[in-house]
Order: C-alpha cells, then structure tokens, then sequence
C-alpha cells in the first residue's frame, strides 16, 4: 500500500510470515508497510517446527489425527475455544466456524518475522487451548531469541477480540503506534 496515511491490520493464523513484503518494500525505498506483528493468543514457532509439532501430546482430540481438514466437534469444542463466553454466544460462534485445513497446524515456519518486526503478544491467562504456561515459554523463546516483546497480560480465553474486543483493539493500535 502507497497511502501513508493508512492502517490495515492483517492478522495472519498459524506459520505464515508476511515479513518478506516488508523486506521487498524497504529493498525499494517504499516508506510503511508492516510495522508491528501482533500475536493475540498465538504461536511462536521456530523455524523448522510446526504448530502441531510445538503442541506436542496437547493437542485437542479434533486436530489430532485429521486428513486435509481439521475436523470441529461442534458440540464440544466450543467449551474451550470460547470458553469465557456465555454459553448461547459461544455456541453461537462455534457454529459461524468452518473446518480449517490441517496444513495450518502442519506447516512448517520458513522465515520468523518476528526477528525483523517490532512484536506485540496478548496473553490469555485463561485460553484452554494453548494454555497461558505455553504461551510464555513462546515469548522466552523469541526473547531468548533476541526478540524484544511486548506482553499485554489479559484474563481472556483463547479468543480475546470476542471477549473482550476493547482491549484487543486497544493492544493492536498500540502495536500500531510502537507503544
């Protein structure tokens, strides 16, 4: 994008790094492009290893052993994906969720963006999915790694921009502005 005066936020699930187009736009004197990555109860990899791999034996029953699809029971996995939403609004969720393709959780990270881009995490001290514990043992990875994070501590479950999207909001323009 060549409009300085533009935000968009791109929130990108499992491996994927976008930090290549930052690369190429910078190799080409553009100003903007990706200024913050934001992770929002998310994996850090390392290269090499995929999110399944990085989950180890807590993977949930539904991604464990899939084809191309990750299959959703959707009279069960709402419990822990949505799991600090009232019930009716949870359900409601779980049913707006197609099956994701297994490639998500089986590919394997290539480039880390995250040692390039100024990095945000949200941390969900009550996700059900990639438990807090996990979480932290990521960003001391990336730190370990060289990698300055910045860590928003929430009481949110594993889908904050549901739970409490004023505050998600609030940690991505931070992330935005570099504060």
């Amino acid at each position: 994008m060549s409009t300085p005066n533009n935000t968009v936020f791109v929130l990108v699930p499992g491996p994927s790094s976008p930090t290549a187009f930052y690369e190429k736009r910078e190799k080409e004197g553009k100003k903007g492009g990706i200024v913050a990555l934001a992770y929002l109860a998310s994996f850090i990899p390392p290269v090499g290893i995929s999110l399944r791999a990085s989950m180890g034996d807590n993977l949930p029953d539904s991604v464990k052993n899939v084809g191309n699809y990750m299959k959703l029971n959707y009279d069960e996995d709402w419990k822990n994906i949505f799991s600090d939403l009232p019930e009716t609004e949870a359900k409601h969720y779980m049913n707006q969720m197609a099956n994701r393709s297994s490639v998500s959780f089986s590919g394997e990270l290539t480039y880390p963006g995250y040692k390039f881009i100024p990095v945000t995490y949200l941390l969900t001290e009550n996700d059900k999915i990639i438990p807090a514990e996990s979480q932290r043992e990521m960003i001391a990875f990336a730190r370990g790694e060289g990698v300055e994070v910045k860590v928003v501590e929430t009481d949110s479950g594993h889908c904050p921009m549901l739970s409490i999207p004023e505050k998600t909001v609030e940690v991505l323009i931070g992330a935005a502005k570099g504060v």
